[in-house]
């Protein structure tokens, strides 16, 4: 059974009086010296307690109000001017826990922080999060040779451009193919890619690639030239990107430009810093694809919704953790899997089979993100089976195929 400590009070106080009617004693000490306790005890627990998880997630102001010192049920002070403090510690959390403390004294502070009560850091990702990852191109794309600038370039045409950069940088004349989409409908090559910038003037990239063109080409190297005031060509920059066989990784050299070409993942990147980053936390994305459902025949479900990530490390080794998928009702999603961690990205995996059996099921299950956004993330889930019974049923197949934005 539990008193209100109000409760406690009044059976003090009435204890007391039947003591003072045997033995003539006051009451006042008592009665005194429980308004003085409450008090402190009222102040103690409401003010001691930081909003760590809060205010450190929410970047709201994140110090720890400590009011230590009791209070007496009448403090009033001597200035002429009532200075009343109302230090407000208002905690927001889903089980609706919600502290307000009201002191008489000199400093005023007021603290908001909101949480989930998740014991986890929670973080939002909005469209367009990456868009650092991938730089504008420097102005509007144009294949016709008479393509004419202004400004500067006023009735100067592409390829009067080209012709002048062939003149001053004639190991470039190999190069004469301008990119289009039916260019590169049959594998890839050298390739010049033209713009007109927002004043006027010309930017040009040439690409130059090799080995095994047909599927891509492995290596390339890009030089990017702008026009100047007086409407010349002069190469700005330069970019090589050469495979190295025995480290499986890319050589580079320079610096790429206007997203010609995109910068290559640390992954695969010689030499580059892939130390695995502590990102436990939970973050919320924006994700779409497409869904089947485990079936004979399942019928295609188009999936645009935001999906939460809660992420576990292992704080003795951040290369190793669990991620967990939120948001999307899948049965093979409902446990954490295991994940590795490199740099500021994962690859969770998960696979399944029973095989040989009677009453067979597989699956498999492939969830990557990079939070520097060097290549898309994604969900992938195939299955085929007995729907993930725990006994044999008709045999279905279903698949996941989502992307992050």
């Amino acid at each position: 059974m539990f008193f209100d400590v109000t409760d406690l009070k009044m059976c003090a106080t009435v204890s007391c009086a039947f003591v003072a009617l045997l033995f003539s004693e006051g009451c006042n000490s008592v009665a005194d010296s429980d308004d003085t306790s409450l008090d402190s005890a009222t102040d103690t627990e409401a003010n001691t307690q930081p909003d760590t998880a809060k205010d450190s997630a929410s970047g709201t102001d994140a110090h720890a109000d400590t009011d230590s010192t009791p209070d007496s049920a009448a403090d009033t002070d001597t200035d002429s001017d009532t200075d009343t403090d109302t230090d407000t510690d208002t905690d927001t959390d889903t089980d609706s826990d919600t502290d307000t403390d009201t002191d008489t004294d000199t400093d005023a502070d007021t603290d908001t922080a909101t949480s989930n009560d998740d014991d986890s850091d929670s973080q939002t990702l909005i469209d367009n999060a990456c868009l650092n990852a991938h730089p504008e191109p420097p102005g509007t794309p144009v294949s016709a040779l008479s393509a004419t600038g202004s400004g500067s370039c006023d009735g100067v045409s592409l390829e009067d451009v080209l012709t002048q950069i062939y003149a001053d940088y004639d190991s470039l004349s190999d190069i004469d193919i301008i990119y289009s989409e039916e260019s590169d409908m049959f594998g890839d090559g050298s390739r010049i890619y033209p713009f007109i910038t927002d004043d006027g003037r010309f930017a040009v990239v040439f690409a130059r690639g090799w080995g095994d063109c047909e599927s891509g080409c492995i290596n390339k190297e890009w030089f990017y030239f702008e026009t100047n005031e007086n409407c010349l060509a002069t190469q700005t920059g330069g970019y090589v990107a050469e495979y190295n066989a025995e480290g499986n990784c890319y050589d580079e050299t320079g610096r790429a430009r206007w997203g010609l070409p995109n910068p290559e993942s640390p992954r695969w990147v010689c030499g580059a810093d892939n130390t695995p980053q502590d990102l436990t936390g939970s973050y919320v994305l924006p994700v779409n694809g497409t869904h089947f459902p485990c079936g004979e025949q399942p019928a295609e479900e188009t999936v645009a919704t935001s999906l939460t990530l809660t992420i576990e490390q292992n704080p003795a080794n951040l290369s190793e953790g669990t991620v967990t998928v939120g948001g999307f009702d899948h049965h093979l999603l409902a446990e954490p899997i295991a994940a590795t961690f490199e740099g500021r990205r994962f690859t969770a995996e998960l696979s399944y089979s029973n095989l040989p059996s009677t009453c067979p099921l597989e699956y498999t299950i492939r969830i990557e993100y990079d939070f520097d956004c060097f290549n898309p993330g994604r969900i992938d889930i195939a299955e085929n089976g007995n729907c993930g019974a725990t006994e044999c049923c008709q045999w279905c197949k279903g698949m996941v195929d989502l992307q992050f934005d």
